[in-house]
């Protein structure tokens, strides 16, 4: 039985109850105001009443009963060992300060014989690269869960954002599989946040793996009260990864050993410094796209990793200075920049497509290294969102200072 050999971990460092408070309160005005998240009052089999959801909603996003609450729907138990595990919080430093965040939860690991539910949370997929992707997920010891559903077309979407996001959700209600991997980003995630019930999801906390157009997705999985999510290679792109990544996919996902410091490949120091902070990372153009909208991230005390595709520099440009302008990051610790696959114009010269990124990184000052080896190129290395991480871009090394799972 998992739950008997994983114990309840987290990552990060709970607010002042009273902030707490606040925070449950805003979410639940909020909530009703906008009818954002609303509340499925359906019969849910298998799943706890709406009235004991409503309870669950009541407790404070990083108590031990809330923590504890999360872990028994993923399948965790808390260890019997020295105190009590429950509420294990941990300070961030920055250089200097200490930066308080809500704690997130770690979804338990995987393991051997696991199934694991595949999605298409956004675009259609080639079903060959699919297949040969299936392949992989298998030789990595897990059972590929999919229904036919996922097959659907309308137009450039898999489906209406309203079936999406019902697929989305019975995936990490479900109790019989460990994980949700995406099949292919493309586009279409951010249409169907507002037909989700975030909230509830962040009561389900379970590896949800995937990169690109997901970014939309992964950010709300995270945000306060939820859980750490895999900024990592979709099914169709698998088969074409190289098999140090795809051991290093394997190890975050399946292990809860000592951290160490990620292969980032052939990267330059843009702003030399060494920072502490909490790991995100996405695609450029979906996060610019957040901006002004309530699916907006909170980027404080951040080391943020960014990729993008087949955009030229202008456009870049734009895109960086519009989260800049918006005070995305405003408070950013660090900065990571990673594969511009298809970005022109190409090359190293003034005006290629990274040089005139790096440039604008460079601008803000903080630690920075450029062409780490994650995005859509013939890389990806995955990214456990929400734990923390050593930024020394002096000694170009980005080094997780805790597992991603427990």
């Amino acid at each position: 039985m998992h739950g008997a050999r994983r114990g309840i971990c987290t990552t990060g460092e709970p607010p002042h109850a009273s902030q707490r408070t606040r925070f449950v309160r805003s979410l639940v005005r909020r909530a009703r105001a906008t009818a954002q998240f609303p509340l499925d009052t359906r019969a849910t089999p298998a799943v706890h009443s709406m009235n004991s959801r409503v309870a669950d909603r009541a407790l404070d996003p990083g108590s031990p009963e809330h923590l504890q609450q999360l872990h028994a729907r993923a399948g965790c138990a808390p260890r019997r060992s020295r105190g009590t595990r429950l509420a294990r919080l941990r300070r961030v430093s920055m250089r200097g300060s200490l930066m308080r965040r809500p704690a997130l939860v770690k979804p338990c690991r995987l393991s051997k014989g696991d199934r694991v539910r595949l999605i298409a949370p956004a675009s259609p997929f080639d079903p060959e690269l699919f297949q040969a992707g299936q392949h992989v997920v298998e030789r990595l010891g897990l059972v590929p869960i999919v229904s036919r559903g996922e097959f659907a077309r309308k137009g450039f979407l898999a489906g209406s954002d309203q079936r999406r996001a019902a697929k989305l959700t019975a995936a990490l209600e479900e109790a019989d599989t460990k994980a949700v991997w995406c099949i292919r980003g493309g586009y279409g995630t951010a249409r169907m946040l507002s037909s989700l019930d975030l909230p509830r999801l962040l009561e389900h906390p379970k590896l949800v793996v995937g990169f690109s157009d997901v970014t939309a997705l992964l950010l709300q999985l995270t945000r306060p009260g939820g859980f750490v999510t895999i900024h990592g290679p979709v099914i169709t792109q698998l088969s074409r990864l190289p098999a140090s990544d795809l051991r290093w996919l394997r190890a975050l996902l399946f292990e809860t050993s000592a951290p160490r410091p990620l292969a980032l490949g052939q990267t330059r120091t843009l702003v030399p410094g060494e920072v502490e902070g909490t790991l995100v990372a996405g695609n450029l153009s979906i996060l610019a796209s957040l901006v002004g909208t309530s699916f907006a991230p909170d980027l404080r005390g951040a080391v943020l990793c960014l990729e993008d595709v087949g955009e030229e520099a202008y456009r870049l440009d734009r895109l960086f200075w519009q989260i800049v302008s918006a005070d995305l990051l405003k408070q950013i610790r660090g900065i990571v920049l990673g594969e511009l696959a298809g970005c022109k114009p190409e090359g190293a010269g003034r005006h290629s497509a990274r040089s005139v990124l790096e440039r604008a990184i460079a601008a803000l000052g903080v630690p920075a290294l450029s062409g780490a080896a994650f995005g859509h190129g013939r890389r990806n290395l995955a990214l456990p969102l929400g734990v923390r991480v050593r930024l020394d871009a002096g000694a170009r090394t980005l080094s997780l200072l805790e597992p991603a799972v427990c």
